[in-house]
């Protein structure tokens, strides 16, 4: 027998991860989203109107003050296309007759307390079922994006179901929290440069940028802890790229420079309608400040550098993968212009608190936060020590948590991330290292994210920001370094972590579903100006 007929004989290697996936494509993403509504209506859908007291009865409260022509009052997250859908869900449900309270004027008298309650009830519950629909959204959006990124429809399913039974989806499903939305568009904005960038022959590409902008705007308008993570873009995506020296690309022709020419007319338009908004933010009326306050000593300062920080990211992405300067100045007006038009939905219900906090996220953060320019900029030593401690303890806090057992935390995440590590270490060792590096660069955005947002005690609602990060660098892993799923462990591990991923993204909800405590516990929080006393809040 020659050595031919010995290799033919030998047994075929067997992909460890394709036996993770029990269904095809269409029947996988449906059990995904079947789970994740079943969990919805057993742990979250028939929890009290108050149980989730500050942002299911804030966020609301602002809404009955917007149906009714009042000024929300509350504008720091500033939570405000989640505000508008409900404005509008909530008028039209009155209209239809499916709901009688919409609004502050609507609302039965306190001293009903039967009544009272069941409105809110109505009111929290059609919330809570805005939020599901919205996370199964943004999980089929991520689905597919994620398919079309990495081209294998095995790892976009599990990377989908680790998004779906994720920390931060696990309780923002059934609770009106702005980050759910906001970590939507941003992601899904990655998403599109992750995917453009790696598709150098597209025509279009500074178009999907565009998009890509207009979304990471719209993020903060409902959350504007989106910056963090939209500073770091021109970092993430530098690794993902693709050179191509096509000689017959589109924007290396002649009618290429007809295409910047609309690019450039469209982002001038988009600007001259949004600039009093942009105005408004740069420069406030010192009237409507309240106590915001410039962080780089003066207002305008942070969009300025911030401006150059996304240019500086196209140009050196241009240098380094040989991009055709018509289009990364098409981009670059893309950018400007899916800005602008995103900034002109802040007119749909002016409110200046909105436009500040949209336009000045940074000086919003800190002002939340209570710090002030003399606290950053005058380094007194007391003033020094106190930043280097805040900094020292966010990053401590980040460590814990990302080693779970000196935090633990409902976030199941931190398991994919120890194995991406190990898969990053993997595809160096392999020669892989261009994924390698993009994994490397989403871990470290991550860490720096998490540093960050540490400020406010790592929230479960900010893991929205940074899981699909750790998602995102598994995927991109398991499709360029294919040894991965042919490894002899790769079915133990990514069962486990399957199991890991179910099992703890439903602790937080089973506790909120378990616990004991009456609604005269909230009392203490609900303070609302233009609401009485809530019926359990009377003695």
């Amino acid at each position: 027998m020659d050595s031919n007929t010995i290799h033919d004989e030998s047994p075929a290697p067997v992909n460890g991860f394709h036996r993770l996936v029990l269904f095809n494509w269409n029947n996988g993403l449906l059990a995904i989203l079947g789970g994740l509504t079943v969990s919805f209506f057993l742990f979250g859908y028939w929890y009290p109107y108050w149980r989730i007291t500050d942002v299911d009865v804030f966020h609301i409260y602002n809404v009955l003050l917007m149906n009714a022509g009042i000024p929300q009052e509350m504008a720091d997250h500033p939570a405000y296309l989640t505000l508008l859908m409900l404005c509008g869900i909530f008028r039209f449900l009155h209209k239809i007759g499916w709901m009688e309270a919409y609004s502050l004027t609507t609302l039965p008298p306190v001293s009903d307390a039967a009544a009272y309650n069941l409105a809110w009830t109505q009111l929290v519950q059609t919330a809570r079922l805005l939020c599901l629909v919205t996370a199964l959204t943004f999980v089929v959006a991520f689905a597919y994006l994620m398919r079309r990124l990495v081209r294998d429809w095995y790892i976009a399913t599990v990377c989908t179901f680790a998004l779906a039974f994720s920390g931060g989806i696990a309780m923002s499903a059934r609770s009106v929290k702005s980050e759910l939305l906001a970590a939507a568009l941003v992601t899904c904005a990655l998403l599109v440069v992750f995917i453009v960038a790696t598709a150098p022959r597209m025509r279009w590409r500074p178009l999907l940028i565009g998009l890509a902008a207009l979304m990471c705007t719209l993020a903060l308008e409902n959350k504007v802890q989106a910056i963090f993570v939209i500073a770091a873009f021109p970092v993430i995506a530098l690794p993902f790229g693709i050179r191509s020296d096509d000689p017959h690309n589109f924007w290396r022709q002649p009618r290429g420079y007809g295409a910047l020419a609309a690019f450039v007319l469209v982002a001038l338009l988009a600007t001259i309608a949004a600039a009093p908004l942009l105005l408004d933010g740069m420069f406030p009326d010192p009237a409507v400040l309240g106590s915001l306050r410039p962080v780089l000593g003066a207002f305008g300062v942070f969009q300025a550098v911030f401006a150059a920080w996304i240019g500086l990211g196209i140009f050196v992405y241009a240098i380094v993968w040989r991009i055709p300067v018509v289009e990364a100045v098409a981009a670059a007006f893309a950018i400007i212009g899916g800005c602008a038009l995103a900034l002109l939905t802040l007119n749909i219900i002016h409110n200046t608190g909105n436009v500040l906090a949209v336009v000045n996220p940074i000086d919003q953060l800190f002002m939340f936060a209570g710090h002030s320019t003399s606290q950053l900029f005058i380094c007194h030593s007391l003033v020094c020590n106190s930043l280097l401690r805040l900094l020292l303890n966010n990053l401590s806090i980040m460590l814990k948590n990302h080693t779970f057992f000196l935090l633990t935390s409902p976030r199941p995440a931190i398991f994919l991330e120890w194995f991406v590590i190990a898969a990053t270490i993997f595809a160096v060792r392999c020669g892989k290292r261009q994924v390698a590096l993009q994994a490397a660069v989403l871990l470290v955005s991550v860490w720096g994210i998490d540093t960050l947002q540490a400020a406010r005690g790592l929230k479960q609602e900010y893991f929205n920001f940074t899981d699909p990060l750790i998602i995102i660098a598994a995927g991109v892993l398991l499709a360029e370094v294919v040894e991965l799923q042919y490894h002899r462990w790769a079915y133990p591990i990514g069962a486990a972590l399957i199991v890991l991923h179910g099992a703890f993204s439903q602790a937080e909800p089973i506790k909120h579903s378990m616990m004991r405590s009456g609604a005269e516990s909230k009392c203490s929080i609900l303070t609302l100006k233009q609401l009485d006393t809530f019926p359990f809040c009377r003695n």
